[in-house]
């Protein structure tokens, strides 16, 4: 399988600004369990990171973010009531 053949997450994409930005969320990126995903978050973003999230989804919370290189991270709440 090759090119358009691939299933989207596998492609890459060269593309600028908030397409860019989308796709990146959506690669398999590393995740990272915290006891306290609102104050990461805000700590995140006070260092320049531009977090999304936090949200809320059906199996508990989340917030995803990218390093300078694209590498993907997802912060995941380590309770899922929180």
């Amino acid at each position: 399988m090759t090119g358009r053949n691939l299933p989207t997450y596998c492609r890459r994409h060269e593309h600028q600004g908030s397409q860019a930005d989308h796709r990146a969320r959506l690669r398999p990126g590393h995740r990272l369990f915290t006891d306290d995903l609102d104050g990461d978050c805000e700590s995140l973003r006070a260092a320049g990171v531009k977090v999304d999230g936090p949200n809320t989804r059906p199996w508990g919370r989340d917030a995803t973010f990218s390093d300078p290189d694209g590498n993907g991270f997802v912060l995941m709440s380590a309770h899922a009531d929180q």
